[in-house]
C-alpha cells in the first residue's frame, strides 16, 4: 500500500508526500524558484545576481554558496561568470573522465538556468530505499497539463516542498525570476523515481548517495 513519508505545512497548505508500492514518490505543491547552482545566482553587490543574497545564507551559514575560510568564493577569470559567487547544489557533477571537480569549480554544480531540476526535502532523501539525488523527476502543472522532465538536484528545508529551478519554471511557462516569480497555489504535481537516473537535455545524471 502507498505510505506517507511526510506531511508538510510550512507553505500554508497541507502537502502529503506519498511513496507508491512501485517506488514512485509524489506530492502536490506550489512552485518556488531556485537559482542555486546557476553561474549568475549571487553577486557580492546583491544587485547583479539572479537572486537575493538573503536566500543564500543565514548569518555565517552560506548554504547557497561555496565558502573558503568562512567567506563565499568568487569566480575567477576562467570561470563561467567572473565576479559572481560560486553557487552550489547538493548534486555534484564530475569531469568527463569521471574525476571529481574541485568544490570551488562552478561546473561541479547543476546550473539552475539551463537544467530543469527539482528540490526535495530531506525526508524524501532519507526515507526511501532508492537513491534520490540525480534521479528522474517530473513536474506537471495540473491547470494546464503542461509538464517538464527534471532531475533531482538539490535538497531543501524539512518544513516545505514545491521548489524548482529557473529552467523548469521556464519550461512550464511561468514567471521564472528567483526574485519575483513562481506560483503560490499548490497546483503542481511533483513526481520522482528514486534509483532511476534522470536523462535531461541529453545528459544522464549520476545517482549520488548522501552520507
Amino acid at each position: 500500500m502507498p505510505r506517507i513519508l511526510a506531511t508538510l505545512t510550512g507553505e500554508g497548505y497541507r502537502s502529503d508526500i506519498i511513496e507508491d508500492d512501485d517506488g514512485r514518490v509524489h506530492f502536490k505543491g506550489d512552485l518556488d524558484i531556485d537559482a542555486d547552482g546557476a553561474y549568475r545566482a549571487y553577486h557580492p553587490d546583491n544587485r547583479s545576481g539572479l537572486d537575493d543574497l538573503r536566500n543564500a545564507h543565514t548569518g555565517s551559514d552560506w548554504y547557497g554558496c561555496v565558502t573558503r575560510h568562512g567567506s563565499p568564493v568568487i569566480q575567477g577569470p576562467d570561470d563561467p561568470a567572473p565576479g559572481f559567487y560560486v553557487s552550489a547544489t547538493s548534486l555534484h557533477l564530475a569531469h568527463d573522465d569521471g574525476s571529481q571537480r574541485d568544490e570551488t569549480d562552478p561546473r561541479r554544480y547543476v546550473d539552475a538556468e539551463s537544467v530543469p531540476f527539482i528540490v526535495v526535502p530531506p525526508q524524501i532523501i532519507r526515507g526511501v530505499a532508492g537513491v534520490v539525488l540525480g534521479c528522474k523527476a517530473r513536474i506537471t502543472d495540473t491547470r494546464t497539463g503542461r509538464s517538464v522532465e527534471c532531475v533531482v538536484a538539490d535538497s531543501g528545508p524539512r518544513s516545505k516542498d514545491g521548489e524548482a529551478s529557473i529552467a523548469a519554471a521556464k519550461a512550464l511557462g511561468i514567471n521564472a525570476s528567483a526574485l519575483t516569480g513562481g506560483e503560490d497555489d499548490p497546483v503542481f504535481l511533483y513526481e520522482l523515481w528514486p534509483g532511476i537516473a534522470a536523462e535531461v537535455n541529453g545528459i544522464t545524471y549520476p545517482l549520488q548517495r548522501t552520507s
